[in-house]
């Protein structure tokens, strides 16, 4: 079955919170938290904000120290962020469950070597919904071949982000991705739960088909 993430909106979103732990109720298995523009201390108040059980479910794409000190799930890093170096620290002496992964944007970076990375976001697969005039730039075909490099070669996962929701995800499934990161299909909504929800239904159809 595809896996599904939910990442966080970038700015606030009303009575965002109880969204998220109402997506947390509904099944989501793994967050990722990405807020540029909080202050550590805002960042530090948002995961108290969520009950102890579901924080290890939460990966960071800042304040990478607190994901031990906050049993958190897992770090999460931009394709040219400068704390890549520190990735290794992390691989070395992390605790069973705790996953890293990193955000890449072309065919080229699926021929990397990935193979210390859980799990990479290939972005954008599809018309942005968040971003005006952002898409992909391969043909669907040179996707495909590209993917099945990368887990032969790397065993990594591959995660499609960038335009996806519940009628994109059949496409997902056959491009030969291993999930879905949502973004705008979530949060560009009045009904986040409900995108959630049908986003989830999509998948479930492709595991029973």
């Amino acid at each position: 079955m595809l896996d599904l993430i939910v990442i966080s909106p970038e700015t606030d979103y009303p009575n965002e919170l109880d969204w998220v732990i109402k997506l947390f109720e509904a099944g989501m298995k793994r967050y990722h938290l990405r807020k540029p523009g909080m202050t550590d201390q805002q960042v530090y108040d948002y995961l108290q904000a969520i009950p102890r059980d579901w924080r290890p479910l939460i990966a960071l794409h800042q304040c990478h120290a607190w994901v031990d000190s906050m049993n958190l799930g897992g770090w999460h890093f931009k394709d040219n962020s400068p704390d890549l170096s520190r990735a290794d620290q992390w691989r070395q002496s992390r605790s069973a469950g705790q996953k890293l992964s990193r955000s890449i944007h072309s065919l080229n970076d699926l021929n990397e070597d990935l193979s210390g990375w859980d799990y990479v976001f290939l972005s954008p697969v599809f018309p942005s919904i968040s971003k005006q005039d952002y898409g992909p730039q391969w043909e669907n075909s040179q996707l495909s071949a590209a993917l099945r490099y990368c887990k032969d070669a790397y065993q990594t996962k591959v995660y499609a982000l960038g335009g996806v929701d519940e009628a994109h995800i059949p496409d997902v499934g056959e491009m030969g991705f291993d999930g879905v990161a949502l973004l705008g299909a979530i949060w560009s909504s009045p009904h986040p739960l409900e995108s959630f929800s049908k986003a989830q239904e999509a998948l479930n159809l492709i595991e029973q088909a």
